[in-house]
């Protein structure tokens, strides 16, 4: 989730137009205001930062970036901005650069509720990654990472048990399946595998 609003300096309010259908031209009216704004005020944080939602609305995460960058320049610690750059970094794949411009959102305004989903997202996405290629120590170090920010997530739980049987700490993983069943206890392949982890650690 990308923020479409934010305060500037003087407390502006700056709203991202969004098009209703062909032929309507507020998006490019929009884009243009911006630009010319950014021409009169090289250092304006709102004209900056719309200009970078705008670009990302319109899948162009690679130009948004720039745009995002230059408004944080101007506002380092503006949280929107923050997000924004975080999300049009994950679409182009820069999943360790978002995932810190996410903590760094939450840094600053901890109830960021968009922020909090979208470090979620990306750090699902990199454990999975590094999961699914064999890297079980940075996928485990982004599921607990995930287990910290939704402990009441059977699912998490139970993924984060997965990775850490694969690398042999069977007593750790345990107690992720085991806390996976108190939150829900009809799931199963935290069942499953809690019984696979307690018979190899019995072998063991």
């Amino acid at each position: 989730m990308g923020g479409n609003q934010a305060t500037d300096e003087m407390g502006h309010l700056w709203l991202q137009a969004l098009p209703r259908g062909d032929g309507d031209q507020r998006m490019a009216l929009h884009e243009a205001a911006m630009r010319h704004r950014l021409e009169k005020y090289p250092a304006d944080f709102s004209a900056h930062f719309n200009l970078g939602a705008l670009l990302l609305s319109r899948k162009d995460a690679a130009s948004a970036i720039g745009y995002l960058r230059d408004a944080l320049r101007v506002q380092p610690e503006q949280p929107a901005a923050l997000n924004t750059l975080g999300v049009a970094l994950e679409s182009e794949g820069r999943l360790d650069e978002a995932i810190e411009q996410f903590r760094r959102a939450l840094r600053v305004r901890p109830d960021f509720t968009d922020a909090l989903y979208n470090l979620a997202h990306a750090l699902t996405e990199l454990g999975d990654v590094a999961a699914a290629q064999g890297r079980l120590g940075a996928a485990a170090e982004s599921y607990r990472e995930l287990v910290a920010l939704e402990p009441a997530n059977a699912d998490l739980r139970s993924n984060l048990g997965i990775v850490l049987a694969r690398l042999g700490d069977l007593r750790s993983a345990i107690e992720q399946f085991e806390a996976a069943l108190r939150i829900d206890p009809s799931h199963e392949a935290a069942r499953r595998n809690l019984e696979i982890a307690r018979k190899k650690l019995g072998q063991n």
